[in-house]
């Protein structure tokens, strides 16, 4: 039998930030490491089961729903044909991308024409 699941952020009795999970009569408390302990978990859950998600190509022209300005770093990865490109995201954390010679060199590629494009308009200064 399926029972509903609530979630619910706000405050503990001391003030601080946290999310109580309710299912049916039971709840919990969690705090935010507890809460990015168990987001990083599920995560790691879903990445393994079928189906996997499904990957869209973005809606070109179209809205997406996206971060504005992420901290990232990239650095070569103990193998020299590998970068992996690090990306902040709020919700999850630091995300870590493994990023072989083919797909880093096919980023490069689109960066710069979208460089190209942006300096050829008047007005703009990328």
């Amino acid at each position: 039998m399926q029972q509903d699941l609530r979630v619910e952020a706000g405050k503990d009795s001391k003030g601080n930030d946290g999310v109580r999970l309710s299912i049916g009569s039971q709840s919990v408390g969690l705090d935010p490491k507890t809460l990015s302990d168990l987001i990083a978990t599920l995560a790691r859950l879903r990445a393994g089961m079928s189906p996997p998600i499904e990957w869209k190509e973005p809606n070109a022209g179209g809205p997406i729903e996206a971060l504005d300005d992420p901290s990232w770093y990239l650095q070569p990865a103990t193998d020299s044909a590998v970068m992996i490109l690090t990306l902040r995201h709020p919700g999850y954390g630091q995300m870590h991308f493994a990023l072989p010679q083919k797909s880093y060199l096919l980023l490069q590629e689109r960066l710069n024409a979208q460089l190209e494009r942006a300096n050829a308009q008047p007005g703009t200064n990328a």
